[in-house]
């Protein structure tokens, strides 16, 4: 791991170990023929819908780590693609399940996965390692922060990055808290793109070993969910 990509811990920083798994997924996809090279001459693009990390071990900076991953399901509108991470003795050392979907770009709808023929060659059936992504609910968070989205939160299409929301809510977290916990699992779900100069308020509910978190916009339309499990 490089430094920049490690927390005061020393170890791998959450949004940058999800910035390494997207990364995998796209070389993946481009190896076979669907990434978002391809897609974009369609007019699609992939989005993230669910994301589930389970960690035996963060890795330490400097560390080595290998990052596995393979399709175990396509759908007509969804497609289930999982993650394994191995150390340089090749022991492995957290696993990831995660849902994906396919938009046309200009509508931001559903595009019927089925009409890539090709990708059904690609589906190796195989489990994952983890229990897949759960559905959070955050029945009593409270807002504990307003922000707007600005331009380093941004990508390509103006709407905020996956990893962004991530980050927006770890740091609602002291440092002392990290000293003394490790994440074992977080739960994510992506539902709504925020795009640049929107205002999202983040809500908060803590539970015995479990940290709850919603970002909603000022419509009330919740952008996306978290569970992180310690």
């Amino acid at each position: 791991m490089r430094p920049q990509d490690c927390d005061f811990t020393e170890k791998i920083a959450i949004p940058a170990l999800g910035d390494y798994i997207l990364q995998t997924a796209g070389i993946n996809a481009d190896e076979n023929g669907f990434g978002m090279n391809n897609l974009h001459h369609l007019g699609y693009t992939w989005v993230l819908s669910r994301l589930a990390i389970e960690m035996q071990r963060l890795p330490l900076v400097n560390e080595y780590m290998t990052i596995e991953t393979w399709i175990e399901t396509i759908g007509r509108i969804a497609t289930t693609r999982n993650f394994k991470m191995l150390d340089s003795k090749g022991t492995i050392i957290g696993g990831v399940c995660s849902n994906w979907a396919m938009i046309d770009i200009a509508s931001r709808q559903s595009v019927d996965l089925q009409t890539l023929k090709s990708i059904t060659d690609y589906i190796e059936g195989t489990p994952s390692i983890v229990e897949k992504p759960v559905k959070v609910v955050v029945p009593e968070g409270k807002p504990v922060e307003t922000r707007r989205v600005r331009y380093s939160d941004i990508d390509s299409n103006c709407h905020t990055n996956s990893m962004k929301y991530l980050e927006w809510m770890l740091d609602r977290l002291s440092l002392e808290w990290y000293e003394k916990h490790q994440i074992k699992r977080l739960d994510v779900n992506f539902l709504h793109e925020a795009l640049y100069d929107e205002e999202v308020t983040i809500f908060q509910q803590e539970r015995d070993n479990v940290s709850l978190f919603e970002i909603k916009k000022t419509s009330g339309e919740t952008v996306c969910k978290m569970k992180l499990r310690w």
